[in-house]
């Protein structure tokens, strides 16, 4: 499994849904998925590209912990809640115009906490 796209009608993505598809490479989110549960795709880490959707509002705890080949991260404005470690360690090793944010939103404020 190295390339997934979630289906048009899928509007929540569930908890440990992808956790540890270690061979998983590209995703595909589409526009309508408003919250991504806990660990959902936590260490899968040969992951390079996510896209989020401009719907996306919640990406729980752990969400993307440990994807450590993630090359870039854009989070929407829309999203209001980031839990605890979604993106660690990841932030940390990205360079600055790797992640792109609407600064003072929810997703630049979480990102700073970890830079």
């Amino acid at each position: 499994l190295s390339d997934v796209t979630i289906p048009d009608t899928v509007t929540q993505i569930g908890d440990y849904a992808f956790n540890l598809c270690i061979r998983l490479q590209n995703l595909n989110i589409p526009d309508g998925v408003t919250v991504i549960g806990p660990g959902a795709f936590s260490r899968c880490i040969e992951l390079t590209a996510v896209g989020l959707p401009k719907t996306l509002t919640v990406i729980g705890d752990y969400a993307f912990s440990g994807c450590h080949a993630l090359a870039y991260i854009t989070i929407p404005n829309g999203v209001t809640s980031i839990g605890d470690y979604a993106f660690n360690p990841i932030v940390r090793n990205l360079p600055d115009e790797a992640i792109t944010v609407v600064e003072g939103s929810v997703a630049a404020k979480h990102i700073a906490q970890f830079r």
